[in-house]
């Protein structure tokens, strides 16, 4: 006998109108097969128990458990409507007993005569049961809805880049391999180990020297620094090419320097790596998006275990060979590595994308006529986003650097030092509800953005918008003073930022933590 267990309430998430006219009394929230009598009890005399009731309509109803006889299930009748809760707009999905007695999945809509009649359930198909499998090593639970828009994107353009990197690494290796002396008689292995531990001793120290320099860096332009990453290993690569062409008396500074480089890149992309995972997890499914990250990195390396050995037959012809196959692979490198990055879609607020809004904002650009597209949107800024320029110093670029904004300011780093400029700020300061919220010191270099206690993420895209403005002013010709910021102007901007789907109160990435409350004042009886 298949029965039900209690009834779901009409309001809740699993009550379906489809059910309700299918089973008696509503839609049912589970499916129970009732044990048969263990053997030598003899069951009760009519089935029932005591308190057990049973109706006109064949269904036996014990305290809040309701069991249906088998007899009054009818083929192709809906017992339960499934659907996927990870996914915000999911096809229901009627379970239904089939012919034989089995239950079985149907959409909304199919029939048993749904195109040719099917004996058996759609699950029991080899390459659904294939696919389903594949799925659950290399792709996350409920996807594509509980990762980002662009993730497939995104991780076919990784895995090309993956697989030109480690193909061009059987090269590299191949070189270094040579230019430590192996298949050389005149070379000692006690030789070639020493080279080879202060080679790895240079790329050690160059990653604790880089990261103590960029490490607070890497969260403010998640972008820049994938693609640096990327970029610096392919530097790395070439020398390690390059290596055994310096010499016995030059080998170990080339083969050292490739190495650092190729620690840079550890250090960036591994940094890089946790904020992407923490994007694309749309259903708070971190670990999981890690874990199919690490199968399908593994898929590529056995791809390329698999293909490498080949690839090395074939371009070990001659040195020309080698080299154009290594250019040819890095030239796909760097825009496999390009074009994934451009495709990403972040809605945090780093220094770069605030500045584009806040131009747009105070600035509209011209659009076409009839143009439905919002210059302020997601996708919109990210396109428009310059990945290398907020990693590259200013001074490399040749261009004239604008006053610089330093959001969450100490009071050391604004340069006030005395009473007097405190309470010069403290005049300056926008308060919300007797709370401090931030406060603007120019000290003739920097404009710094002193952030009070009641600072949120709206208050401090509030501080940059008026820095922003004072920005404009000073760099006016003769300098014009600063009005009053106005307070509406940043809340209209606030909103906007929220209905085009920013995070806004996550606040400004890279922002000071340091923060300040005013002492109330105390009167003496």
């Amino acid at each position: 006998q298949v029965g039900s267990i209690s009834r779901s309430d009409p309001g809740s998430a699993m009550y379906h109108p489809a059910a309700a006219g299918s089973i008696p009394g509503g839609c049912w929230t589970g499916i129970l097969r009732r044990s048969k009598p263990e053997a030598g009890k003899k069951p009760e005399a009519d089935g029932k128990s005591e308190g057990e009731k049973k109706s006109s309509n064949g269904i036996k109803k014990r305290r809040s458990v309701t069991f249906i006889e088998a007899e009054t299930l009818i083929s192709d009748t809906p017992l339960l409507m499934e659907f996927d809760a990870s996914a915000p707009a999911a096809a229901w999905t009627s379970i239904v007993c089939g012919n034989s007695g089995h239950l079985e999945r149907r959409e909304d809509g199919q029939s048993a005569d749904h195109g040719q009649r099917k004996k058996r359930s759609r699950s029991c198909r080899p390459w659904s049961a294939w696919k389903a499998q594949l799925a659950s090593i290399f792709l996350p639970i409920g996807y594509p809805h509980s990762v980002a828009p662009e993730y497939t994107e995104y991780q076919i353009w990784d895995s090309v880049q993956a697989m030109c990197s480690y193909l061009r690494g059987v090269l590299a290796t191949q070189a270094l391999m040579k230019g430590v002396g192996v298949g050389s008689e005149a070379a000692t292995p006690l030789a070639a180990a020493l080279q080879w531990v202060l080679r790895d001793g240079a790329g050690m120290l160059g990653s604790l020297v880089f990261t103590t320099f960029t490490a607070h860096h890497f969260g403010q332009d998640i972008k820049g620094w994938r693609l640096f990453a990327d970029y610096i290993n392919n530097v790395g690569l070439t020398l390690d090419l390059l290596a055994p062409m310096a010499g016995t008396d030059y080998f170990l500074y080339v083969a050292s320097a490739a190495q650092i480089c190729k620690a840079m890149c550890g250090v960036a992309a591994g940094a890089t790596k946790a904020g992407l995972t923490a994007h694309f997890a749309r259903a708070d499914n971190m670990p999981d998006v890690q874990a199919k990250e690490g199968s399908q990195e593994t898929a590529v390396t056995l791809l390329g275990l698999s293909c490498g050995m080949r690839f090395a037959a074939y371009a070990n012809n001659s040195e020309a060979t080698i080299w154009v196959a290594f250019m040819l692979l890095t030239a796909l490198h760097c825009v496999a590595n390009y074009r994934g990055v451009r495709c990403l879609r972040l809605v945090s607020l780093n220094p770069a994308r605030t500045e584009l809004l806040v131009q747009e904002f105070l600035h509209p650009s011209s659009q076409p006529r009839g143009s439905t597209v919002d210059p302020m949107a997601v996708d919109s800024v990210n396109a428009r986003e310059s990945l290398l320029g907020p990693i590259i110093p200013r001074w490399l670029t040749l261009c004239k650097a604008p006053l610089p904004i330093q959001l969450g300011s100490s009071l050391e780093e604004s340069g006030v030092c005395t009473a007097t400029q405190l309470q010069e700020l403290l005049y300056s300061a926008r308060p919300t509800q007797d709370r401090w919220t931030y406060a603007l010191w120019f000290d003739g270099s920097t404009i710094h953005v002193v952030l009070g206690e009641a600072a949120d993420g709206a208050a401090q895209l509030r501080a940059y918008l008026t820095a922003r403005q004072l920005r404009s002013r000073l760099e006016a010709p003769g300098g014009l003073p600063l009005a009053p910021g106005s307070r509406e102007l940043g809340e209209a901007f606030v909103a906007r930022l929220r209905a085009a789907g920013w995070a806004v109160d996550a606040g400004i990435v890279g922002a000071g933590s340091r923060r300040y409350a005013q002492v109330p004042k105390t009167h003496d009886a």
